[in-house]
């Protein structure tokens, strides 16, 4: 199906070509290297994840495991290939090449900072990024922003630096450990929420085609981070992102004491609501993460070396609190989820890292205790921090449901079922809809059909489009009836028929091969050949007449009788020489003569033809007439209503012949001859289903002429 968006358009592509890869089904690779710890990464580009240790983000002594100041967040980021691009710290930036950008120092982050830096795009350009600082504890220098553009030469070419002017830039002062970044509602913008320090409130900078708004939306709620040890603790969001996270460490089983909680995130207007403390446990909480498919929560006590998980969508979260493994070693800290999956715990100079196998899975998770070996080098106490929806590369509005092909007067339902029913809708075109303001609606369109529906709210506006192709039934055009010899043959049917059909000859006799678009035909007597031509969804038929001629004599018919003043047409195929005559005088040598009857008329014709040589007459009597013949046929008919009971034709001075009823496979359900009583909708007395049905109709006209209909009537009860 083909995908419409809004204004944001070039954004979008912009936006989601850039965002980083942290779910496992991610198309983009741009979060696929991580580099953390004592100098050391992860490749996830490998089938199984390998360790780095070209890394420069020093915690401690180069390629060992001891303490130092460089101990928790940091960030990365690649290229849509998986291609390391630069990564950093709250102090530091490094390009591909693991050398300090020439810009890239002296950032006013910490080295010690829960979540230090966090790096994102900036929305309409290729290039640039936004690398955003937090210091620690609440310190004056709070929440910073530095500009990233890869297309500066940097310590090479296109290595990237720091803008001119673009960095430190101050946006909040105090402000906790916690950062975090949220995908808008319109899927194109995105939010920094941060948490003040000193205080209950939430702040959420809104990030547009334009740059950061400096102004946040301010939510007082939840509980005060107030000290230093409250500020530490990482924020996560949901991906869906209606939800954010957050450890407050405290000081188990000391004051301050630490928790979790959890709230509500409006990604339409950047408000925060409904805070509630979901653990029942005062350890001293460090890490969070949602599990990959957001239905669970898990956190871990940095000091007991205890991971816990709770069901985001139990009516009492902190209920559902469980403890699902335990991490031994000095400490654990940053929980990370990864694009194989799995969610990475970091273990205090330890060289190994702890993986959660399976977070989606609640009943069984399978924490492993240092189950990432990382070689000679440790880990510290954090791990990348990396934007939530860095999974898309472009954003899709299935609203509309998938492109389908139908048959002619069929009907589908078009739209989605789950649709978001905050949303207002609207179709368009609106015709052969059954409701164009509804999210799902029935469609019988008469042609094929683009229908575009517009999703809207007080927030953002979507658009998704579904094409539905009609299948229309057209004659298949095996040509005109013609005449051949006795013991002849002749091939029939249409050689570009559509080869996509299934075709069945009636009858079959005499036919090389009936079940082909094209076939020999031998016929010993005049036959009427029918080809059906059908698929899963429509049935077309066509007839040809070839007259066998047994021997070599010709007839013009019966004399007959027509209205003075009529012009009458005799013919006579297959034959090579004619002769017309008329009292003796020839009138024509083609193989058919135009006559106006005048008076009574004797007309000879004389022919030569490869069966032979023939002569003979016909009188055509004229007399003065005015009767007409008048002809209606409806296309559709209602059974049992008592006002169009049958299927027939109307009108004046005609006689029914034959009338042949068909399904749409080509299958006879009805035939009469001489029956002027036409078809009450049964097949052997047995009452048939509503639908559209083919007819062939030859009648006899007020001159004695047959003529021959065919066509579609719809049987509606």
């Amino acid at each position: 199906m083909q995908r419409l968006y809004t204004k944001y358009l070039y954004a979008a592509f912009v936006l989601f070509f850039t965002l980083l890869a942290c779910n496992l089904s991610a198309q983009s690779k741009k979060g696929n290297i991580w580099y953390f710890g004592d100098s050391l990464g992860v490749d996830f580009n490998t089938a199984i994840p390998t360790p780095l240790t070209d890394g420069v983000l020093l915690n401690g002594s180069p390629g060992g495991c001891s303490s130092g100041t460089q101990g928790e967040g940091c960030a990365s980021i690649s290229d849509s290939n998986g291609n390391i691009l630069f990564y950093a710290s709250g102090t530091t930036i490094w390009d591909r090449n693991h050398m300090v950008m020439p810009d890239g120092n002296s950032l006013n982050g910490n080295r010690s900072t829960t979540q230090a830096v966090l790096i994102t795009p900036v929305i309409d350009s290729v290039d640039q990024y936004y690398v955003f600082t937090l210091e620690h504890q609440g310190l004056p220098n709070g929440l910073q922003y530095s500009v990233v553009d890869m297309s500066l030469p940097g310590n090479g070419i296109s290595d990237g630096d720091v803008v001119t002017g673009k960095k430190n830039i101050p946006l909040l002062t105090p402000v906790a450990e916690k950062i975090t970044a949220i995908l808008h509602e319109d899927q194109i913008r995105y939010w920094i929420v941060v948490h003040g320090y000193g205080n209950d409130n939430y702040y959420a900078f809104l990030i547009d085609e334009t740059g950061i708004n400096t102004t946040p939306v301010v939510s007082t709620i939840g509980d005060s981070v107030s000290t230093t040890l409250e500020s530490i603790g990482q924020m996560k969001s949901s991906k869906d992102g209606k939800k954010i996270v957050s450890a407050i460490k405290g000081n188990a089983p000391f004051t301050p004491i630490g928790r979790i909680e959890l709230v509500d995130f409006d990604n339409c207007t950047g408000e925060v609501s409904n805070a509630e403390i979901i653990s029942n446990s005062n350890a001293s909480f460090y890490g969070v993460s949602f599990s990959p498919n957001d239905s669970l929560i898990y956190a871990n006590d940095e000091l007991g070396g205890v991971v816990y998980q709770y069901d985001r969508y139990a009516d009492t979260i902190r209920n559902t609190q469980t403890i699902v493994g335990s991490i031994g070693g000095i400490s654990i800290g940053s929980m990370q989820l990864a694009p194989d999956g799995k969610i990475y715990i970091a273990n205090f100079l330890f060289n190994a890292l702890s993986t959660i196998e399976d977070p989606n899975n609640k009943s069984n998770p399978n924490v492993i205790d240092g189950s990432f070996p990382l070689g000679s080098r440790c880990s510290m106490i954090g791990l990348p921090d990396f934007f939530n929806y860095y999974d898309k590369d472009t954003p899709t509005f299935d609203f509309a449901g998938p492109d389908t092909t139908i048959c002619l007067n069929d009907m589908i339902t078009i739209g989605n079922p789950l649709s978001d029913t905050s949303l207002n809708y609207s179709w368009s075109p609106t015709n052969s809809l059954s409701d164009p303001n509804s999210s799902i609606t029935l469609a019988m369109p008469n042609a094929t059909t683009q229908y575009i529906v517009s999703a809207t709210n007080a927030c953002t506006t979507k658009l998704d489009s579904v094409t539905i192709n009609v299948v229309i039934p057209s004659s298949i055009g095996i040509g005109t009836d013609t005449t051949i010899c006795l013991n002849q043959e002749i091939m029939i049917g249409n050689a570009n028929a559509d080869t996509s059909l299934t075709y069945i000859w009636t009858p079959d006799s005499n036919l090389n091969t009936p079940n082909n678009p094209t076939t020999l035909a031998s016929p010993i007597t005049t036959t009427t050949y029918i080809l059906t031509g059908s698929d899963t969804c429509i049935a077309t038929i066509d007839s040809i007449t070839i007259s066998v001629s047994t021997s070599d004599s010709i007839s013009l018919g019966n004399d007959t009788t027509v209205c003075l003043g009529d012009q009458v047409t005799l013919v006579a195929n297959n034959k090579d020489i004619y002769e017309w005559s008329s009292n003796s005088i020839v009138i024509s040598s083609d193989s058919f003569v135009n006559v106006t009857i005048n008076s009574n008329l004797n007309i000879h014709l004389k022919t030569t033809s490869p069966c032979g040589a023939d002569s003979t007459n016909k009188n055509i009597f004229a007399e003065d007439c005015t009767l007409e013949t008048i002809v209606y046929i409806p296309n559709a008919f209602s059974p049992y209503d008592n006002h169009n009971n049958v299927f027939k034709a109307f009108g004046e001075n005609f006689t029914i012949l034959d009338l042949f009823i068909y399904d749409r496979l080509g299958n006879l359900l009805y035939h009469a001859q001489n029956d002027e009583s036409g078809w009450d909708a049964t097949n052997n007395d047995i009452r048939i289903n509503p639908q559209v049905y083919l007819y062939r109709m030859i009648i006899e006209t007020v001159d004695q002429e047959r003529e021959e209909f065919t066509g579609n009537v719809t049987l509606f009860y």
